[in-house]
């Protein structure tokens, strides 16, 4: 007797855990593999992987360590950007910014001043 029914849709494990591994959404993983969120869900379930949550934990992790690796390898060849961001990011390392006043602006604004000042001491000319 045959089964009715639209065919099962198979999910490619491989391409999803490639996707997840670049931190892709569940919404973006399943647009590429052109199904909806539930299938991919009902899919890793069926294949003991828990569901697309704990798929994700899993490879999306292993995105960021291959991400990781990357950029120290980037640090230790001499990169400066990147030596200057883990440096922000991991020894709390902060670009130091000057508040105070240029010399031109403190100029500028004690010539101001001195002209406020006269012009309220100087009397009205008499007739």
């Amino acid at each position: 007797m045959a089964k009715g029914g639209r065919p099962r849709i198979k999910i490619d494990l491989k391409l999803l855990a490639d996707l997840v591994t670049i931190q892709c959404t569940a919404a973006e993983c399943a647009s590429v593999l052109n199904v909806s969120e539930d299938t991919i869900d009902r899919r890793l379930k069926e294949e003991n992987e828990g569901g697309f949550a704990d798929f994700y934990k899993k490879h999306a992790d292993e995105g960021k360590t291959s991400l990781r690796r990357m950029q120290w390898k980037s640090a230790n060849g001499g990169s400066v950007p990147m030596l200057i961001w883990l440096g922000k990011q991991m020894l709390n390392q902060r670009d130091r910014q000057d508040h105070g006043h240029t010399l031109e602006k403190s100029d500028a604004l004690s010539a101001l001043m001195e002209a406020i000042d006269g012009r309220s001491r100087t009397k009205p000319d008499a007739d």
